[in-house]
């Protein structure tokens, strides 16, 4: 902290050296036009900034709309998972074998542990190794066992659109 004295002293010095002009007059007019075409850059970000504004509305609206829908698909699920987990596994529906495929390709999409995955789609976890053991026997087959089968992926521009999906 700068005791009055100080201060004082600093006040004084910067008055001598604007009286002065320390500066030539060629280096006063070259700050002078870079103040003023930093106070326009300014001008010009500060434009941006309420430009965006409007879209930074809409992502938020956009953000609020989608939370409410998660909120309501989280109901539906819950309300289903209790319907369906008052039925005992060996009484449930079977998947299909595309549905067992793409259970386990949402697994391996999102890392999901054995354990997670039977939580996730309400089957047993022996259910699940069997669906793995077939997929390991024979990888590369086009139909793969009797338990599993990908998706019909017809065209090209399909195998694309659910990668990227």
């Amino acid at each position: 902290m700068l005791s009055a004295d100080q201060s004082t002293l600093e006040v004084r010095a910067f008055a001598v050296w604007a009286k002065r002009r320390l500066l030539p007059r060629p280096a006063v007019k070259i700050l002078f036009a870079a103040t003023e075409r930093l106070s326009l850059s300014a001008v010009a970000a500060l434009a941006r900034l309420r430009e965006h504004h409007g879209r930074t509305a809409q992502l938020f609206a956009e953000n609020r709309r989608l939370r409410l829908e998660m909120a309501e698909l989280r109901s539906q699920n819950d309300l289903l998972r209790t319907r369906i987990d008052g039925v005992p596994p060996r009484q449930r529906r079977h998947y299909s074998t595309e549905a067992r495929f793409q259970i386990l390709e949402h697994m391996r999409r999102f890392l999901l542990s054995v354990e997670k995955t039977v939580a996730r789609f309400l089957v047993t976890s022996q259910t699940l190794y069997n669906w793995l053991r077939e997929l390991d026997r024979n990888p590369e087959a086009q139909t793969i066992g009797r338990l599993l089968r990908t998706p019909p992926l017809t065209r090209y521009a399909n195998v694309v659109r659910r990668l990227v999906r």
